[in-house]
C-alpha cells in the first residue's frame, strides 16, 4: 500500500502541499524499513523545496535534516555527515548560531561524529549546541540536559575525566529537577561513569541515593 503511495506521489505536482504529503509518506516508509523508497521520496522533496522555496528556507533544511537521519539509519555516516554538516552551515547563517533548530542539527551532528570515533568534533558541537539550548531552551530542558549527557560521554572517551563528570551531575540535577523517570535514567548514567573510572564508593553511593527515593 505504501509502495503504491509512493508511486502515485511521483506523479504530483510541484506545490507546498504535495512536497508535505510526500515527506510524511517517505516517514511512513522509513518507519516501516522501506528505506531505498523513502531516500528516493526525500531526495524529491529536497529537490522541490530547493527550487519552490531556495536552499535556506527552514522546510528545506528540515527535509536535510530528515535525509541525513535516513542515511544515518542506513549505515551512510559519510554522506549524512555531510548533509548535517551543509543543514548546520544554512541554519546559522538564515537563522543564527543559538536558534533551536540549529542547535538540534548541532546534536544531532555531534552524535554522528561520536558514534564515528571523531570526539574532538563531536565535543565542539555539543558545546555549540549547548550554549544555543541553554540561552534558548534553558538549563533544564529536556533536549539541553541530552546534549550535557553525550558531552559527558565525549569527554569520558577522551579521558577527560573530571570535566566527564560535572558534566554528568549536571546533566543529574537538572534530570530531577524534570522528575523521577528522568533522574532515575541520569543517575544511572553517573554511578555507570563511577564504576568505569574506578570509584565505586561513589557508584554505591549513587546506587544507594536512587533505592531509597
Amino acid at each position: 500500500m505504501l509502495r503504491k503511495g509512493a508511486r502515485d506521489a511521483r506523479k504530483l505536482g510541484l506545490t507546498q502541499q504535495a512536497l508535505g504529503f510526500m515527506r510524511d509518506l517517505g516517514l511512513l516508509l522509513q518507519g516501516q524499513s522501506e528505506f531505498l523508497e523513502a531516500e528516493e521520496l526525500f531526495k524529491r522533496v529536497l529537490r522541490g523545496h530547493e527550487e519552490l522555496l531556495g536552499s535556506s528556507h527552514p522546510e528545506t533544511m528540515t527535509t536535510l535534516g530528515i535525509l541525513a537521519e535516513l542515511l544515518q539509519e542506513q549505515g551512510e555516516a559519510m554522506e549524512a555527515e555531510k548533509i548535517y554538516c551543509h543543514a548546520l552551515n544554512k541554519s546559522e547563517e538564515l537563522l543564527g548560531a543559538w536558534h533551536p533548530w540549529t542547535s538540534n542539527c548541532g546534536h544531532h551532528l555531534g552524535c554522528l561524529l561520536q558514534r564515528r570515533g571523531k570526539l574532538f568534533k563531536a565535543g565542539e558541537r555539543f558545546r555549540q549546541a549547548l550554549a544555543g539550548q541553554e540561552e534558548q531552551l534553558g538549563c533544564v530542558h529536556p533536549e539541553t540536559l541530552a546534549t550535557a549527557s553525550h558531552l559527558a560521554k565525549v569527554l569520558q572517551d577522551q579521558g577527560r575525566l573530571s570535566e566527564a563528570e560535572d558534566f554528568f551531575r549536571r546533566a543529574m540535577q537538572g534530570r530531577e529537577e524534570l522528575g523521577a523517570v528522568q533522574a532515575v535514567d541520569a543517575t544511572h548514567e553517573l554511578a555507570t561513569f563511577f564504576c568505569s573510572v574506578g570509584k565505586l564508593a561513589k557508584a554505591n553511593s549513587i546506587v544507594d541515593k536512587l533505592a531509597s527515593q
